[in-house]
């Protein structure tokens, strides 16, 4: 027991982090720069550059909101294995897939885009700069299913999605805040789907499902840490 203990202490840290950081990261994509969504991938690279900071900020920012999911889903996996035995497991996996592919996704954006786009502005070879935005094409977040970081941060979060839909319709079949909980959770399931619809579509509209999924599970990371601190206490 003092093993489970840890686990759902661990989780109600967790999901305070990722509520705080998941707020930050609603923030920053409100007041941050970003490129024109017309631009070509040798505008996309200038402005990595001329806009490093914020590059970095971004990435590293949604790097550790991704990051603290680990003990967070292992604490809801627990959690949810108690009532409803091994499906649980299955939606667990998911979430650490998509935690899997989405870290690998973002560490790239910090350390090879940056160094790609750096090589692109900054040298006077031109081999080296038309080989810089060649590999751009297929090591960038630029919206292109071609580029392995973004193809697969993309199967990671509709990954994400499935695991909070499995995970939210075992939760309201309890009351109280299980119920609260997964609803929130439902929401947005539902909401991140229609947002990868959206980025595979290419429908600006329909990809704003991926904010609005963060600003339903916002809550739930509240809810749920409640919930494991009190399993926690359990003991």
């Amino acid at each position: 027991m003092s093993g489970e203990r840890g686990i759902m202490q661990a989780g109600a840290t967790a999901a305070l982090a990722a509520a705080v950081l998941t707020m930050i990261w609603l923030l920053m994509l409100l007041i941050l720069p970003a490129p024109p969504s017309d631009a070509t991938p040798a505008e996309e690279l200038q402005f990595i550059v001329e806009h490093e900071a914020a590059h970095i900020v971004l990435y590293a920012g949604v790097f550790l909101l991704t990051l603290v999911q680990v003990p967070f889903l292992v604490a809801l996996t627990v959690l949810s294995y108690r009532r409803r035995g091994g499906l649980a497991l299955v939606w667990g996996v998911l979430g650490l897939l998509y935690v899997v592919f989405s870290l690998y996704a973002y560490w790239t954006q910090l350390t090879v885009v940056r160094g790609l786009a750096d090589l692109f502005v900054n040298s006077e070879d031109p081999a080296l700069r038309t080989g810089a935005l060649s590999t751009y094409l297929t090591w960038g977040y630029n919206g292109r299913l071609s580029a392995a970081p973004y193809a697969l941060d993309l199967l990671g979060y509709l990954l994400y999605s499935m695991a909070f839909l499995g995970f939210g319709l075992m939760l309201v079949r309890e009351w109280g805040v299980d119920l609260v909980s997964g609803g929130l959770l439902i929401l947005s399931a539902i909401a991140g789907i229609v947002g990868v619809i959206g980025y595979l579509g290419r429908s600006a509209l329909l990809e704003n499902g991926i904010v609005l999924s963060g600003a339903f599970v916002m809550p739930a990371f509240f809810t749920l840490a409640y919930r494991f601190q009190r399993e926690a206490r359990r003991g």
